[in-house]
């Protein structure tokens, strides 16, 4: 093994740091393209999702709902994120749309609740509600 000195492995030249930044902010400026397609592609999706579950008992709504609060509560209280493979496809789909957005732009928290709301869960009473957030057998 040919020993290597350590400066030749910190050494590059102005042409190398150019490009590596070049290339950093590339990344940047496609993750940032890329979010706010996701934001506005989770946003449709939320909306659907909160129509089809808002205020509904069966066990894909609660499901959703699990994992939304989960998201929603910041991760205080806690889902199985398995249980998305129990969902129609098109609820599954859409909830990952929401995962992949959430946290971008104006997707937080508020808009979550909004939305709710929006699909006519008063309040988001049946969404915040506490009963609600057991977990689905």
């Amino acid at each position: 093994m040919i020993p290597v000195s350590s400066d030749s492995l910190y050494h590059t030249t102005e042409t190398e740091r150019a490009n590596a930044l070049k290339e950093f902010f590339a990344v940047v400026r496609e993750a940032k393209i890329e979010s706010a397609n996701a934001v506005e592609v989770g946003k449709l999706a939320l909306a659907r999702l909160a129509v089809a579950v808002a205020c509904r008992d069966h066990g894909q709504a609660l499901r959703v709902r699990a994992i939304l609060f989960s998201l929603y509560s910041g991760g205080a209280v806690l889902a199985d994120v398995s249980d998305l493979m129990a969902l129609d496809w098109s609820l599954r789909k859409d909830l990952c749309a929401v995962l992949l957005a959430f946290g971008y732009g104006d997707f937080e928290y508020t808009y979550v609740k909004f939305a709710f709301e929006q699909a006519g869960d008063r309040g988001a009473d049946w969404f915040l509600d506490e009963g609600a957030r057991a977990s689905v057998s």
